[in-house]
């Protein structure tokens, strides 16, 4: 696979905070996906108990001069930036309306698309139709960049999601706890495309093993700043995305004027189950 760097417009606006988590980052035919889930993401390794309040966690600021976000202890040991709502009931509809569901839904998924165009990753498929396996996506084509590119790709799902929320004044602390829950999917996906062992953290300082870690609320900061300036395109891929449901990536790049990224040559080899019928 030749290796493909961010465009330059990319790398301008979404810096990572020191070279250990701008590191190269080699993704196959990917999909980013919300889906409802009653585990959480472990980065890897992280087996041993959390010492910690029964309440919540205070983090320092990512940013210098910013308001430190609090994390919360849930009862399955998972950390959310919102309370955990009494009876600890995940809602498949957030608490929405069918309507404004698919309103939800088609922002985060073009959250997704519209930075991982920012950040050079090319886009295949937005569709906001459920199926078996998951509720609304996006399919990435074969990739190599930088892995903080991808992972504030990720993260900006969630973030756009609630910022529509809050912005047409839906946001609640039971749904925006929901909507943070159903995220685990797109978080587990960070946490298994890092760099290294313990290098994201949900809720904790520093890494199990003392070394320091990169909290998840430093992607969450950097997924706000792009889409602040790229809210306008955000909301008009949702638009299309509410009206047409799915969108291929061409589709994409046209509505949003993001450029289409081209994906790198890949070699594809047929395994030998493959060649027998065997696709266990």
């Amino acid at each position: 696979m030749t290796h493909r760097s961010p465009g330059a417009q990319g790398q301008a606006l979404s810096t990572a905070p020191s070279a250990t988590w701008d590191r190269p980052c080699v993704l196959f035919a990917h999909q980013a996906r919300r889906r409802p889930t009653s585990g959480w993401p472990r980065p890897r390794g992280m087996d041993t108990p959390i010492t910690a309040p029964s309440h919540c966690v205070g983090i320092r600021p990512a940013v210098p001069g910013s308001i430190p976000m609090t994390w919360h202890l849930n009862d399955d040991g998972a950390f959310t930036r919102h309370a955990q709502q009494p009876g600890f009931t995940l809602m498949r509809d957030l608490g929405l309306e069918p309507a404004d569901l698919l309103q939800h839904d088609a922002h985060h998924e073009a959250g997704h698309a519209v930075l991982a165009l920012v950040h050079g990753i090319p886009v295949t498929r937005v569709t906001t139709i459920p199926n078996h396996q998951h509720a609304a996506h996006v399919q990435f084509a074969a990739w190599s960049g930088m892995w903080w590119s991808f992972a504030v790709t990720m993260a900006a799902g969630e973030r756009a999601g609630e910022r529509w929320m809050r912005e047409v004044g839906l946001a609640t602390p039971e749904r925006l706890w929901n909507a943070e829950r159903h995220c685990a999917s797109d978080r587990h996906q960070i946490v298994e495309t890092a760099p290294e062992p313990h290098a994201v953290v949900f809720g904790q300082m520093d890494a199990p093993d003392g070394r320091q870690a990169l909290d998840y609320l430093s992607l969450c900061e950097a997924a706000d700043a792009l889409l602040t300036g790229f809210w306008p395109h955000v909301r008009t891929l949702a638009a299309e995305l509410v009206e047409h449901r799915e969108l291929t990536g061409r589709q994409v790049a046209d509505i949003s004027g993001l450029p289409l990224p081209a994906p790198p040559p890949v070699t594809i080899r047929r395994s030998p189950r493959a060649a027998t019928g065997d696709t266990r």
